[in-house]
């Protein structure tokens, strides 16, 4: 079997990870498309991821991996309002 290692073109930021890999003649040719999302929470940075991933789970098929790009949150009175978690999600195409 030969594997044929490229470069994203669906996202830059993929570039130099080795997440994107085609073993040519195989059952594991896979393409991945990415998406960017928000999820939101008031509990935590944590939550805030799952609620993200539970909601594009709800939408699209082959979820695989995320990437969390940026933190930041709103604040009430002094306090942490709530959080927001900006992610990358690979999935994989049927």
């Amino acid at each position: 079997m030969t594997r044929v290692s490229f470069e994203a073109s669906l996202s830059p930021d993929l570039k130099g990870t080795g997440r994107l890999n085609v073993a040519t003649g195989s059952e594991t040719d896979h393409v991945y498309k990415v998406i960017e999302l928000v999820g939101t929470s008031d509990k935590s940075v944590d939550d805030a991821i799952k609620s993200g991933i539970a909601r594009a789970n709800a939408t699209l098929k082959h979820l695989r991996w995320f990437e969390v790009v940026q933190v930041r949150g709103h604040i009430e009175g002094g306090h942490v309002g709530h959080y927001q978690v900006t992610m990358k999600v690979g999935f994989t195409l049927e």
